[in-house]
C-alpha cells in the first residue's frame, strides 16, 4: 500500500500531536510541519504532499488558503476547527465556463448539502 504523503501546518503543540497520532498509522508519512499556510506554500513544490492538515481556532485562513486553492486546484486542504472538534474539507476544482448554459450546468451539478436533504 502507497503511503498517504501529508503536510501539517499549525503551532508546534498540534503539530506534535498529530504527528504522534500519524507516525502509529500505517500508510500515512507526515512529509513536514509548517507553522502557517503561508509557510506552506514554499514547500508544496518540493515535497508534493498528497493533503494539507490545517489547525484553524476561532479565525479561518483566508487569503493564504485561497492562494493554495488557486494555485494547487487538485491538493485537498482539511481544515481542523480546534474549537469545535470538527473537520472541514476544501479543495478546488476548475471548471470551464464559456456561457451561461455552462454556469448553470455547473449549478445542477452540485451536490445537495446533507443539511438539506436531511430536512
Amino acid at each position: 500500500m502507497a503511503e498517504q504523503r501529508i503536510l501539517l501546518v499549525g503551532d508546534s503543540l498540534f503539530a506534535e500531536t498529530m504527528m504522534q497520532l500519524f507516525t502509529q498509522q500505517p500508510g500515512i508519512l507526515v512529509i513536514g510541519i509548517s507553522s502557517n499556510l503561508s509557510q506552506a506554500a514554499t514547500w508544496l513544490s518540493q515535497c508534493k504532499p498528497q493533503a494539507i492538515i490545517v489547525a484553524a481556532g476561532s479565525n479561518l485562513p483566508d487569503r493564504a488558503l485561497i492562494q493554495l486553492l488557486l494555485r494547487y486546484p487538485d491538493l485537498p486542504i482539511l481544515l481542523m476547527n480546534l474549537n469545535n472538534s470538527e473537520l472541514l474539507l476544501i479543495f478546488s476544482q476548475r471548471l470551464p465556463a464559456r456561457s451561461v448554459q455552462d454556469i448553470l450546468t455547473i449549478i445542477a451539478s452540485i451536490p445537495k448539502s446533507t443539511q438539506e436533504s436531511s430536512q
